[in-house]
């Protein structure tokens, strides 16, 4: 039997303590240093304070419409399973890295043969009755930094959640007012419909007094039967935008959910905040930042794998052959051992391992950067088209303001015979089309301005309430 001196012993735990220090350099924390501009390029962009959106349309059906989406979405729901998931194995991971007590109780029966006296057995019923604690000293913090990878990817996930309810209100914010704006053009057409009706019948009689030639009255007819299919087509498109809408608040989508006929008005433009602030707010960017600090406590714990791993092993017992003997001190059986463990031959694993965890951190911080440049493009975008729609809508209200005109007096002259019916058709035409489009850049100036809410990271909620006056 070989026994080591207390000399022998010291000499082996500092060959594993020199063997696990002899490893490559420890990771470093990922320092996030982006390029973020001072200012916004737009220079009518106003600076003040990001405030809560949702309010600023004034549409309470709008609100309570985004807050049956969110109570029903399966997306949801899944990701606050997902999280509750994790916490689960975080806790777990925590106990776990605690000390491991099992307890063990349990009899056995022996029999012994002898050739000499084949006809008699000696039978032997043993109790046992174990406790058995198992521990692992964190020398190196590996398993406080184990869990701390752990909790950050939970936090992340957290951050994920919150990236899906802004765009989970941003979306049905925007197939409401689409379908908002399928109800205005239907009910544009539906009166430039009863315009041409009536002015059919005008062509018509005075087809029969013959004042005009069967020209007209084609041409009238025609305009009718066009319009009947534009009605149609927005019939199904219509049906198809309240269908979408259903689906995103978890109803059966029947196309049967009641809407406004008109576009709100859009509220006044909202407060930027710093370029800068954008690292603070967007959910995305506080998610990928806390994937990056979870990596970074992986490569930690990958590095600190080499490193020699001491554990304590002791367990207090008895066994007796009589059941009420076995708590009596003579039964008592202990036992405690002491464990080092150095990883020798599997070094080229280990530092495969290390290599594979720092390239994850890279690849998430390469994220990082891709995010916060999306980021800033998507801002920069709604911005600049917040002034170009604006600029749009005025040209369009000069245009419709001039189709009017134009339309009216074409019906005056065509009644005195000064112009073709033509010239008529080709009025009404142009003031439609001038109508039609100005509810276009309407709803293209909401759907911009959900876009740039989102971009912000602003968040949808409706601020709190004050406490009534007593």
């Amino acid at each position: 039997m070989f026994v080591c001196s207390p000399k022998g012993m010291w000499l082996i735990l500092a060959c594993c303590l020199g063997i696990g220090c002899t490893s490559l350099p420890e990771p470093k924390l990922t320092k996030i240093d982006p390029a973020v501009p001072q200012n916004w390029s737009d220079p009518s962009t106003s600076y003040s304070r990001v405030r809560p959106w949702l309010a600023d349309f004034r549409d309470e059906q709008l609100q309570a419409l985004i807050k049956e989406a969110q109570d029903n979405s399966p997306g949801l729901q899944a990701t606050a399973l997902r999280i509750e998931l994790a916490q689960s194995r975080l806790k777990a991971l925590g106990i776990s890295n605690g000390p491991d007590f099992n307890t063990n109780v349990g009899t056995s029966v022996s029999h012994s043969y002898s050739r000499l006296t084949p006809d008699l057995g000696d039978y032997t019923q043993n109790f046992n009755l174990n406790f058995q604690i198992s521990w692992e000293a964190d020398l190196w913090n590996r398993l406080s930094n184990q869990e701390r990878s752990a909790a950050l990817s939970i936090e992340a996930q957290i951050r994920d959640q919150q990236a899906s309810r802004l765009a989970l209100a941003a979306n049905v914010a925007r197939a409401w007012f689409e379908a908002i704006e399928t109800v205005s053009q239907l009910q544009l057409l539906q009166q430039r419909k009863a315009n041409l009706l009536d002015r059919l019948q005008v062509v018509e009689e005075s087809f029969q007094l013959n004042l005009n030639d069967a020209l007209d009255v084609h041409l009238a007819r025609s305009d009718v039967a066009s319009q009947d299919n534009r009605i149609i087509g927005l019939r199904l498109q219509r049906n198809k935008a309240i269908q979408s809408l259903e689906a995103l608040l978890g109803r059966t989508p029947t196309g049967q959910l009641s809407l406004p006929k008109e576009l709100p008005d859009l509220p006044a433009i909202p407060g930027t905040g710093l370029p800068s602030e954008l690292l603070q707010r967007r959910p995305d960017l506080l998610a990928v930042e806390q994937r990056l600090k979870a990596a970074d406590q992986a490569a930690i714990v990958a590095y600190k794998a080499r490193f020699p791993r001491f554990s304590l092993n002791s367990s207090v017992g008895a066994r007796s052959e009589d059941v009420d003997k076995l708590l009596d001190l003579e039964s008592m059986i202990w036992s405690l051992g002491v464990n080092l463990t150095q990883p020798l031959w599997n070094g080229t694993e280990l530092e495969a391992n290390m290599e594979q965890a720092n390239i994850q951190t890279r690849l998430v911080a390469l994220d990082y950067n891709r995010i916060l440049l999306n980021a800033l493009q998507e801002v920069e975008a709604a911005l600049s088209a917040e002034t170009l729609l604006a600029e749009q809508e005025a040209a369009i209200r000069r245009s419709a303001t001039e189709a009017r005109n134009a339309e009216d007096l074409a019906e005056e002259q065509y009644v005195t015979g000064l112009v073709s019916f033509v010239t008529v058709l080709e009025a009404q035409r142009r003031a439609f089309d001038a109508r039609s489009a100005l509810i276009q850049v309407r709803s293209d100036r909401l759907q911009n301005r959900i876009q740039l809410h989102l971009a912000l990271g602003g968040d949808f909620a409706l601020p709190a309430q004050p406490p009534a006056s007593g």
